[in-house]
């Protein structure tokens, strides 16, 4: 596929949605990105996380399964934007709802956390974070996405 522009699509329509992902991806970027989510994710406990569920209809499930879609794309074209889009869906998702939706991104930045930071043990812990949401997902079709993720990237 075309996976190239819909990472440029989906980018800009992050973007509008006010998303915080610049136009050009830096190592140092990446690294801050990484950095600011770790902090800001420290800032609850798991229960408190896993918790903080919203409706089921709501349009923060949408746009996660958007942000999935994007974080696909990223994956098959190895684009440096994909540590990039999970920092963001993650910190969205704290401030807006963690759904199984939100599984894929913890996965991948678990992955990034261990490649890049060598931070085995905080990669372990967002790899549980991941685990505990897909146990509670009722949705096989997210689950079996995000299990591939996990899968794929190990």
């Amino acid at each position: 596929g075309k996976y190239k522009e819909a990472v440029a699509r989906g980018l800009a329509v992050l973007r509008q949605l006010k998303f915080d992902i610049p136009a050009t991806p830096s190592p140092g970027m990446i690294m801050e990105a990484m950095h600011q989510t770790e902090n800001e994710a420290s800032l609850y406990n798991f229960s408190q996380i896993s918790d903080h569920q919203l409706g089921v209809g709501s349009n923060t499930r949408k746009i996660l399964k958007l942000i999935n879609t994007i974080s696909v794309a990223c994956y098959h074209i190895a684009s440096p934007f994909l540590p990039l889009v999970a920092c963001a869906t993650i910190r969205y998702s704290l401030q807006n709802g963690v759904y199984e939706e939100s599984a894929a991104a913890f996965i991948t930045f678990a992955y990034f956390q261990v490649f890049l930071e060598q931070s085995f043990e905080s990669g372990r812990q967002w790899v549980g974070f991941a685990k505990t949401l897909l146990e509670k997902s009722p949705n096989g079709t997210v689950t079996s996405r995000a299990s591939f993720i996990l899968y794929a990237m190990v």
